[in-house]
This record gives structure tokens, sequence and C-alpha cells, in this order.
């Protein structure tokens, strides 16, 4: 994350080779973060232009992102 980008990598954690890659925008409003899809590879294609919403914690050093009407949930520790 920056301060307007997102972007997640998935690797295949054996070969190295990338399952997928995407990003875009989000916006922050309270505790509820929007998610814009804005590019892809190729595997992810079908995402782009999508918005998803998810509630956001943060307690201490841990972020945890909570999906809304989608089925993901992510949860952050920072590293020390």
């Amino acid at each position: 994350m920056t301060g307007s980008c997102w972007c997640v990598t998935g690797a295949d954690s054996n070969t190295g080779v990338v399952i997928y890659h995407h990003g875009g925008t989000y916006a922050l409003k309270g505790n509820e973060y929007l998610e814009t899809v804005e590019y892809a590879n190729e595997s992810t294609t079908n995402l782009i232009k999508q918005t998803f919403k998810f509630t956001i914690k943060v307690e201490g050093d841990t972020f945890t992102q909570a999906g809304i009407g989608n089925p993901w949930t992510e949860v952050w520790k920072r590293a020390k």
C-alpha cells in the first residue's frame, strides 16, 4: 500500500512463478476500506474495474482487513 494505491502478488513457493498480480486504487472512509482493481495479470483480469469492500482494524502491530460481501480476510503483523 502507498498513499493511494495497492497491489498484491502471489507466487508458487516451490518455483517462484507468479500466479497472480493485480492492484489499483483505494479509498478509506472511517473503518471502511474500498479497493478498486485497475490492472491485473492474465490470471485475474476478471477483477479489473471491480471494487471490493472491507472493514479494517488496527490493534497495536496488527492490521486486519475483513471482506464485506467477498471472501477475502487478511491479517498483517508489522515486522520488527
